[in-house]
């Protein structure tokens, strides 16, 4: 079991990038503060994103590369993850 990222009645668990202390998340957009160090994290792909703040999900992933395999930003919202 991979005790970085897993679900328990729904809630949805993972550590803070900085402190990795657990995290959760019940629901919202996908940029989640740390309530020890106050560092936030990506729930997309749980990088400290604490300097980018919501430009990071306005980012293009991985440059030229991202853009010819079709890897874009992390989504802001979880609904867009399935677009």
């Amino acid at each position: 079991m991979d005790f970085d990222q897993f679900k328990i009645d729904k809630v949805e668990y993972a550590r803070c990038a900085t402190c990795l202390i657990p995290l959760e998340k019940f629901e919202g957009c996908n940029k989640v503060e740390c309530i020890q160090c106050k560092h936030v994290t990506c729930w997309v792909c749980k990088k400290d994103i604490t300097d980018q703040g919501y430009n990071h999900f306005n980012e293009v992933g991985d440059g030229v590369l991202g853009l010819v395999l079709g890897k874009g930003p992390c989504k802001l919202w979880m609904s867009e993850m399935s677009e």
